[in-house]
């Protein structure tokens, strides 16, 4: 389906075109003036105050009106439909704890736990994750190396002063990587330390877990003093699936890796 074209006169264009570039110069002056320190308590309320006046005259020129488009109408619907059947599903999961009809949205909630821990504590990627019909969880623990990013944080600066990198927290847990080479990203060495420091990981939140199998290849570059064995992933069982229920996440913010940017 072609959307509908909206085509201005020349009187319109030339109040939008005016009006933007008026609105451009004053947020270009009001940058100048905070990254210089020479925003006055005046000016803080006038500038923005000048932006939104030209701002007005383009939302006049082009028929603003504000009302949602059908495409927003059909968005927010569907974003509410999907919320109402996850409450749903949650209010039948736990009226039907003892039955079958609550297997698929108690499995949902389980697996969300997990993926969350393993995001924020490990290595925020699960290659597989089931039920077996005994009853316990079988994964496959995989490695992604890219930082969770506050970028978008309120506080960029203090944030660069006090968090770290995910790839930080995690040497400073004592996992060792793979030296890092031009065309080559950090990867997780397998050898006996990481294999102790995950078996650890894995048992301090899941007692009744246990390591089946570590998953690993061989990792080539243009130096052979740099191959290395990697882990690729950790086999796991969980037996008691109310080690899942009783797991606490502690929300943690990590920087981005400025060298992967």
């Amino acid at each position: 389906m072609t959307e509908q074209k909206l085509v201005l006169d020349a009187d319109q264009k030339a109040v939008v075109e005016r009006e933007i570039k008026s609105a451009y110069s004053a947020l270009a002056t009001l940058l100048d003036w905070v990254k210089n320190d020479n925003l006055t308590v005046e000016m803080k309320e006038t500038l923005p105050s000048l932006v939104d006046s030209y701002m007005e005259g383009v939302k006049e020129s082009i028929g603003f009106t504000g009302e949602e488009s059908e495409r927003e109408k059909e968005m927010k619907e569907s974003i509410g439909q999907y919320y109402q059947n996850e409450v749903k599903e949650l209010q039948q999961a736990l009226a039907n704890q003892n039955s079958i009809a609550g297997i698929s949205a108690n499995a949902k909630l389980a697996f969300e736990k997990i993926d969350k821990w393993w995001d924020i504590e490990g290595f925020d990627y699960i290659r597989e994750k089931s039920i077996t019909a005994n009853g316990n969880v079988e994964l496959e623990l995989g490695f992604m190396i890219d930082s969770l990013t506050s970028r978008y944080s309120k506080t960029p600066v203090s944030d660069n002063e006090m968090l770290k990198t995910k790839v930080q927290y995690l040497t400073e847990k004592g996992f060792q990587f793979t030296p890092k080479k031009r065309g080559y990203g950090l990867d997780v060495i397998d050898n006996d330390n990481n294999r102790r420091l995950l078996i650890e990981m894995v048992k301090q939140v899941f007692p009744t877990a246990k390591i089946f199998q570590f998953n690993n290849y061989l990792r080539r570059t243009n130096n052979e003093r740099d191959d290395h064995f990697i882990l690729r992933g950790v086999e796991v069982m969980i037996y008691d699936l109310n080690e899942i229920e009783a797991l606490e996440v502690e929300e943690k913010y990590f920087l981005i890796n400025e060298d992967d940017e």
